[in-house]
């Protein structure tokens, strides 16, 4: 019987939270809070991803929605 490769993520569905299962998952919070670290000297800055979830946010919209989730 072959050894699973550690490399690889296993299937982890014990858990309920994602977080505890996906080493690269990052919680909302600790996004905005990046991303108004990375992008806040710039009014003009809009998250230009579209796979997030806050794509098109603006500064003033990450920082209420920051409020709203804490």
């Amino acid at each position: 019987m072959a050894q699973a490769d550690p490399r690889v993520p296993q299937s982890c569905h014990h858990h309920q939270a994602e977080s505890l299962c996906n080493p690269f998952y990052i919680t909302s919070s600790k996004l905005i809070r990046q991303l108004l670290t990375k992008y806040g000297n710039d009014p003009n800055y809009r998250v230009k991803s579209k796979k997030s979830k806050f794509y098109d946010y603006s500064l003033e919209d990450l920082k209420k929605r920051e409020k709203e989730i804490l």
